[in-house]
């Protein structure tokens, strides 16, 4: 029962042809599985709720809040910590400045693709040529046997 429960967990997540070896099904599964998961925790406040709250003065309407909330995403934003007494100049805002990239999510998933793109690949070229991996290894095991 235990060898039963040990092959199948050997199998859980291999495909039926195995031609690669463990460095390669971890960039194009494992890797790709994180840059994801990233991915939907990065974007999740962006494409869900809203991506920031800014301070706006209290006679702004929802529409001039709202307005300010996203000219405060696009343009980035700066804090002013709460126990300091005096705003800092124009030109010091540099250094209280809070960036954040908006383009993250899509770089993480194209990066997702470029890890998933050589297995792909190989996968497409070896089908068709008729490329067997597993029986070359098996033919010279054969041959390497046979002459020793």
């Amino acid at each position: 029962m235990a060898s039963l429960f040990k092959n199948a967990l050997e199998q859980v997540g291999q495909s039926q042809k195995i031609d690669d070896d463990i460095i390669d099904r971890f960039n194009h599964r494992f890797t790709v599985i994180i840059l994801v998961t990233f991915t939907a925790f990065v974007s999740a406040k962006q494409f869900i709720g809203d991506p920031i709250s800014c301070w706006t003065p209290s006679h702004f309407s929802g529409s001039q809040i709202a307005y300010t909330n996203s000219i405060c995403w696009l343009k980035g934003t700066y804090y002013l910590d709460v126990y300091r007494h005096l705003i800092p100049h124009r030109t010091q805002n540099s250094e209280f400045r809070i960036a954040y990239y908006q383009y993250i999510p899509y770089i993480l998933l194209i990066m997702a693709l470029f890890f998933y793109l050589p297995h792909i690949v190989w996968r497409n070229i070896s089908r068709r040529i008729g490329f067997d991996l597993r029986s070359i290894i098996q033919n010279v095991k054969q041959i390497l046997n046979t002459n020793m």
